[in-house]
């Protein structure tokens, strides 16, 4: 099965699914004058893509419940959502209007649509087929991959107002069906996974800081496998290391950055391949721990979750005690992100319009699931804190 084919085969899924919207949380509490205070208000929040919508929750920082506050029009059968740093916009590919949604965003976590929304990607033979979307550190530039074009999209971002305009010289060409796309902690580089690489290729490019052109580094693509058809990616806070999702080798890739040109070096040992006991799991998302220690890899066909230990000197991956961690979930999850607290971990399941979190042990990385589901949205979400 080739990714595109998965891929449009859970597309497919989704459309007979209706969404169901379920009330998280409880009601207000009162407190006697020799109880404790209540919490501050919650500044965290997730975004997650909804049925045809872009839904917001606050979330109780302590337990990681959320808190459906508001759903608003957009993202309309897309993979892709991301907030700039200042969490001021919010972005969500659009793949029935061939476009990027955009948001403004209040310090309460409100939505409202940004004018000119949506803007279109670049017109090609066939819809774009937009799996993620990045912005760069200083929230300037947004990219996206369009795996129909063989491309990477970018725009530049109205600081004021958020509105996205065409940036000079895209759609700059990529590998073989592009999936993700990832920007290295610094800004200078950009990294894409092409999903249709014979080799598993990773390409790689420099981000002019001034217009965000990409310029190809020298060496790129940089292979990971043969057949390991990558998508997700992460690189850690530091920007020292890369690691790509292989779906159907069931690993992840591991590499090294050059901080100087973005060259990518194979960690030894790389491709990493947890024991599967005879399953499947097909990977197709990633997420690392903020403190860059852990990193999650989901079983999108068993619903489990694979945990390893990242060595801090080399970037080599070491199954976690206890690992693979079930979920509540049967099949078809897509998306994992860890919050900014690294306390939790949110799945999102595309086959239920669902999602749930795990709680991460801090010393060791494992997982404890939760008792709660909560409906509304499926494959893709954001979890940010607003400063």
């Amino acid at each position: 099965m080739t990714e595109l084919h998965s891929r449009a085969y859970r597309l497919f899924a989704l459309s007979s699914l209706t969404l169901t919207l379920a009330a998280c949380g409880g009601g207000g509490a009162t407190f006697s004058s020799g109880g404790n205070p209540p919490p501050p208000p919650s500044k965290e929040f997730i975004f997650g893509d909804g049925n045809n919508s872009v839904l917001a929750f606050s979330v109780n920082t302590q337990t990681g419940a959320p808190t459906q506050t508001s759903t608003i029009p957009g993202n309309q059968g897309g993979f892709g959502i991301v907030a700039n740093p200042a969490v001021t916009f919010l972005y969500a590919d659009d793949v029935t209007n061939g476009g990027i949604d955009a948001f403004s965003v209040s310090s309460s976590g409100v939505l409202s649509s940004i004018s000119g929304s949506p803007f279109p990607m670049p017109s090609d033979w066939a819809p774009p087929q937009v799996d993620n979307i990045a912005i760069d550190p200083a929230g300037k530039f947004l990219y996206t991959p369009d795996a129909a074009s063989n491309a990477i999209v970018g725009f530049t971002i109205n600081g004021s107002t958020g509105a996205l305009a065409p940036m000079s010289g895209s759609p700059f060409p990529a590998g073989a069906s592009p999936q993700q796309v990832v920007i290295s902690p610094s800004g200078n580089f950009l990294y894409a996974s092409d999903g249709n690489d014979p080799q598993g290729g990773i390409s790689a490019y420099t981000i002019d800081s001034s217009t965000g052109a990409l310029t190809s580094i020298a060496g790129s693509p940089f292979p990971t496998a043969v057949g390991g058809g990558p998508d997700g990616l992460v690189v850690d806070s530091t920007g020292k290391f890369l690691f790509a999702a292989l779906p159907f080798l069931n690993g992840v890739a591991a590499f090294t950055i050059d901080s100087s040109t973005g060259v990518l070096t194979s960690v030894a040992g790389s491709p990493f391949l947890p024991s599967l006991g005879g399953a499947f799991p097909i990977m197709y998302s990633i997420a690392l721990s903020p403190n860059g220690k852990f990193l999650y890899a989901q079983g999108d066909m068993n619903a489990e979750i694979y945990g390893f230990t990242i060595d801090p000197s080399t970037g080599a991956l070491t199954s976690m005690a206890g690992s693979p961690f079930g979920t509540i979930f049967s099949t078809f999850m897509n998306n994992l992100v860890v919050d900014p607290s690294g306390s939790f971990l949110y799945v999102g399941e595309t086959g239920g319009d669902s999602f749930s979190y795990l709680t991460i042990d801090p010393t060791t990385g494992a997982l404890r699931q939760t008792a709660n589901v909560f409906f509304g949205f499926s494959r893709s979400l954001a979890v940010v804190k607003i400063p």
